[in-house]
Parts: C-alpha cells; structure tokens; sequence
C-alpha cells in the first residue's frame, strides 16, 4: 500500500524529482544542548536487527547510553523527512491507524455507544473517489453515491457527505486570500506579489515544507484543503449545532490520495484548545472499494438519506434529487480557474470578452494562462503537477523568475483524479483507459459557483460570519512551517 502515497512522501523508490539518496541525513537531536553529541542514523547494512540510530556522543554519557545503543528509537511520521533514505515504517503503521478495517471498528463501535449516550458519526467522501467507485463499477455518480451512503450508514455512520460542501469554502478564502495579498504588496516592487501556491495538496506540502521550507513556505496559501475544512465543519459547526462536544463526534473521510492520512495526522488540525483531531480516520478510494466487496450485496433503497433538507442538506453526499455537485476548473479543485475568472470580474471589474486569455500547453501537466486587457497583463497563472513539474517552477522561483501570480500545485501527474489512492487496472493501456472513464464522470457532475451556494452561503453566514471574521480566520486557514533539514526541532525519544 505504500505505493498509494506519492513521490514526495515515500520512504523508498522516490525517483520522481530527486535520486534516492544513499543514507538518510540527521533527522532530530535528543541530547542535551551542552552534550557535544547527537544522534545520527546509522548504515544498517544487511544486518536486520542492527539499530535504526548509532549514537555519538562525549564520553561523559557513554557509558550511560551504551545499554541503550543496541535498541531501535522509533522515528514517528513528523520526523520523516521524506527525503528516500529508508529509516521508519511510519507509513505501515500508519495505515494501521487509518485504515479500513479501523474505520468499520469505530463505526460499530460508535453505533454501540450511541444507545446510551449521543455520539455522532461523520463520512466525508470526496468526488474524485465518488467518480472512480463508480468507472470501476459501471454505475452513474447517483447509483455510486446511493452505495456509499447506504454502504457507511449500515456500518453505523449518521451523516455522508460531500467534500465539495467544504471545498465550496476553501475556494471562496483562497480568493480573498489572493485579495489580500495584493493588496498589502499594492505599493511593493511587483515581483514581492508572487507567487501564491494552492496548499490543497498534502504531497506538495509535505515536499515544500521538508525539502525547500525556507524558500517555499513564505508563497504557500494559508488556506485549508477541502478535508481539513471539513473537519471543522463537522468538530465545530455540527457539534455546536448538535450540542455535541466534539470528542464525541467521530469524523472521517473517503480521498483518492494515501497522502490525506498525513495531513489529517498534522497537530495543526485539532480542534482548537483540545487533543482531539478533526479528522479521526482517512481511507482511500481503494480501501473503499475493498470494503464494498467484503460487504457483498447492500440495499441502496433501505438506506435513503433521513435529513431534515431544510436544514441539513450540506451534510448529504447528494441534493434532494440524488444529483452531486462540484467546481469547474479541472480535476483537483479548480483553484487556478477560480481564481483567474473571479479576478476578472470582481477585482479588474472586466467581462470576459473584454480580456484576452492565452494559454499554453508545456507539456501535459504543466499549463501556462495569461490574461491581458490590451496590452496590459494582468494576471499569470498556472498548474503544475508531478513533482518534474513541481521542480521545474521551484528552479524559477530560485532563479527570481517565477512570475505566476497564483499556481495550483498537485503532487500526482494528471490531479487528484489519478491520485495513489484511486482505483487501479492492471496494465497500463487499461489504467489509461479506467482514468479517461473517471475523468468523464468527474467532468459531468454539475457546478455549482461557490458564490451562489445558497446552503454554503448559509451555513458560512451562520458559522462564521463572514471570511474576516476571528472564526474564519481560526478554522479556514493554517499555517505550515519550514522544516530545517539537518536539525529538527529537539525530539523526545523513547527507549
């Protein structure tokens, strides 16, 4: 299953944007400042039980740390560098804690526990899994949604719903964020404007933070992705609505990328003053599928969505007519598009028959848009995926010429309908194939302006306000950090 995360965040066979290396380079310190010692790894070489560290140190603590230079540390997720030097199962383990079999548990066991005391239990589902539930089975997006829905709630889960409710959120701050922005540089030299990158992508995170923190971080959008939205959609908004506290509140979601489960184990993403995490388990598409087939026959039809749609219709994976809804603008999100378009109207007050757009193919994940009123530009925008991609605009923005204005960045090639954890076929011919049938349904589900969503609008007005409002500002954006390569924060390591 390893193979479902992308490039950036495996711990072997990264040979997308960079050589696996040949040792992994100081991960954490864990010995005092005064000690003239640290912890490094060590070559295991073929020897199986040799440690995972060696220890060098002053010979003042040798002695008290030779018992221990036999035993393994445990490196945990937030040590990885994801930099290939193979040094942690952290991703095995991982998939332990998020996996199918775990979400099944808890849902039962939520059921369980709701008899005598109220809990309430959450699927978030993404539309690219939805799309490719049902290319892999031959079935409309209403029929695959109908499945789930009745597939979770018979598992014991009282609400299934659509990621895009969230994502409806997350692109109307990435506008207001790229408002924000510049304004303050209004006065700046024009080059301090750009870029801003998209932040949707756990992969690209992962890779920004650990692997060019310093450079990068600084134009990454604040913004929360659509999941980690979510999550504070259901921790906050629906437990105040429910007058649930949120640790009673189990949360899940369905994505087409392994990479969702690190962001969904990020401290960043608890609710906020507690240890409790928005998101409690992610499993991708899949792991979906494998548990539709252990589950056998489902009736659809017994398990119709029971909501109160006056109210509660964003917490349905479907409308009240069966019908799924979405964003234009390709298949991750459509957050180079939204920005480009509503820029157009709301911030240079233009039709688009005013303006002229330009675009240009460089190769089949990387495009270029420009828009110019005359011969003025006004906005440059791109998309970059995989990580050569990825690469290639880090080079320019090292070089001082990366003069996009907003990029939409994605770890895997082709988006997050081709995302690791998506549905896969066994030859490449078929695989081409299965991701043109995905693409199509993706592409046919309705969209819906975020700006006329009148129960996002709804909701948004009723949880918080409005996009500058303290709460807004607390549960729609984030910050990431800068990861120092050589030395991590001082880590605390258990023998």
């Amino acid at each position: 299953m390893s193979e479902g995360f992308s490039g950036v965040v495996r711990l072997s066979d990264i040979d997308d944007f960079i050589a696996p290396s040949q040792n992994c380079i100081i991960p954490m310190t864990a010995l005092p400042t005064s000690s003239k010692g640290g912890i490094k790894l060590g070559d295991v070489g073929n020897d199986a039980e040799a440690p995972l560290v060696s220890i060098k140190t002053n010979k003042a603590a040798s002695s008290t740390l030779a018992s221990r230079q036999k035993k393994s540390v445990k490196i945990t997720l937030n040590d990885c560098l994801a930099c290939s030097g193979c040094v942690t199962t952290a991703e095995a383990v991982l998939i332990e804690q998020q996996s199918g079999d775990q979400l099944i548990q808890a849902l039962a066991a939520h059921r369980a526990a709701s008899l005598c005391d109220r809990r309430i239990a959450v699927v978030t589902v993404s539309p690219q899994s939805l799309s490719s539930i049902a290319a892999s089975r031959r079935l409309s997006l209403t029929e695959a949604a109908q499945l789930i829905i009745a597939f979770f709630k018979q598992a014991g889960a009282d609400y299934v719903m659509d990621s895009s409710f969230a994502r409806t959120f997350s692109l109307l701050a990435t506008f207001q964020e790229f408002l924000d922005v510049r304004q303050s540089t209004e006065n700046a030299d024009d080059s301090s404007k750009r870029p801003i990158f998209a932040s949707a992508c756990p992969g690209w995170i992962c890779y920004a933070e650990k692997t060019h923190g310093q450079l990068l971080v600084p134009y990454l959008s604040k913004v929360r992705s659509p999941q980690a939205i979510s999550g504070a959609l259901i921790k906050n908004y629906l437990a105040k609505l429910k007058g649930v506290d949120a640790s009673k509140i189990y949360h899940a979601t369905v994505m087409p990328c392994f990479d969702k489960k690190l962001e969904a184990s990020r401290d960043d993403f608890l609710v906020p003053g507690t240890d409790v995490r928005e998101v409690d388990c992610v499993i991708s598409t899949v792991e979906l599928s494998e548990l539709l087939d252990k589950a056998g026959a489902i009736d659809t039809l017994a398990q119709t969505p029971s909501l109160d749609w006056a109210n509660e219709r964003w917490l349905s994976l479907v409308d009240s007519e069966g019908n799924v809804i979405g964003h234009g603008g390709g298949h991750s999100g459509g957050y180079a598009d939204y920005v480009m378009y509503r820029a157009i109207r709301d911030l240079f007050h233009l039709t688009l028959d005013q303006v002229s757009i330009s675009k240009i193919q460089r190769n089949q994940d990387f495009e270029e848009t420009t828009v110019s009123f005359g011969d003025k530009v006004l906005l440059r925008i791109a998309k970059a995926y995989g990580f050569r991609n990825i690469q290639n605009v880090v080079q320019k923005l090292k070089r001082g010429k990366c003069n996009y204005d907003f990029v939409e960045v994605m770890a895997c090639p082709g988006g997050c309908t081709n995302g690791g954890g998506q549905i896969r076929a066994e030859t490449v011919q078929q695989r081409a194939a299965t991701l043109g049938s995905v693409n199509e349904l993706y592409d046919s589900i309705p969209v819906v302006d975020p700006q006329m969503h009148q129960d996002a609008q709804a909701v948004g007005a009723d949880w918080l306000g409005s996009l500058q409002s303290d709460i807004a500002h607390t549960l729609l954006f984030t910050c990431y950090h800068p990861v120092n390569k050589t030395i991590l924060q001082q880590q605390t390591i258990k023998w």
